[in-house]
């Protein structure tokens, strides 16, 4: 068969080829002309009809409203890296704000480092929040307000005071030891809820893990470490 005879072969073939693509590329491109005739529609049915009732924000109209809570929905094939820009610039606006004591992102508070043995009430603000951070639960951006501050206003006798904050004032509670006999005594050195176990092992003639949390605290003489 001559070479003229395979060229026309060929060429017939890929008619039919082009044929066959050029009527897929139309009927996927069918969604996209619906969806455009679709907008184009609502612009038209809202350029002639709700544009007119209620006519586009500016910038001083905004400005002008009172602030409000905003919730944003970012559709998005990466959202780590789109949310941690988000939360780090969040953080920033947190803490220059006059009545915040500290802004962080949940981020730097997990890869942030925790001095060990030193004692809660000499810890740094970040320390105390990054030991009450846990990746995939905490928010991914925590503030504290300054000492002696709430962000809801006072009620007398509803609402004075909140919990949780990291203050020395907030954070510490009463911890009360009782057994029969014992002396009534009252110290006020910092110690952590990790130092009950420990604790009460010893009291009870136990021998603690090498490598559990926290210490004992010596109750008394006849309840040595």
């Amino acid at each position: 068969m001559p070479w003229v005879d395979y060229l026309s072969l060929y060429l017939y073939g890929l008619k039919y080829v082009v044929i066959f693509v050029a009527i897929f590329i139309t009927f996927s491109g069918l969604d996209d002309l619906l969806i455009d005739l679709i907008y184009w529609v609502r612009w038209l049915w809202r350029r002639f009809t709700a544009d007119k009732r209620h006519p586009h924000a500016g910038q001083e109209r905004l400005l002008s409203l009172e602030e409000k809570p905003l919730a944003i929905m970012i559709p998005a094939w990466h959202e780590t890296g789109v949310i941690g820009s988000m939360a780090d610039a969040a953080a920033r606006i947190l803490a220059a704000q006059p009545e915040v004591a500290g802004a962080f992102t949940q981020k730097d508070l997990l890869a942030s480092p925790v001095r060990q043995g030193v004692p809660p009430d000499e810890l740094t603000l970040k320390e105390r929040f990054s030991l009450s951070t846990y990746a995939g639960r905490s928010p991914d951006v925590l503030a504290a307000v300054k000492p002696q501050s709430t962000l809801s206003p006072g009620m007398p006798g509803v609402l004075v005071s909140s919990h949780g904050s990291p203050w020395d004032y907030d954070r510490r509670v009463p911890m009360l030891f009782w057994w029969p006999g014992v002396k009534p005594e009252a110290r006020f050195l910092p110690v952590e809820t990790v130092d009950i176990a420990p604790t009460l092992a010893a009291a009870w003639g136990l021998t603690p893990p090498a490598d559990v949390d926290g210490r004992c605290l010596a109750l008394a003489s006849e309840r040595p470490c």
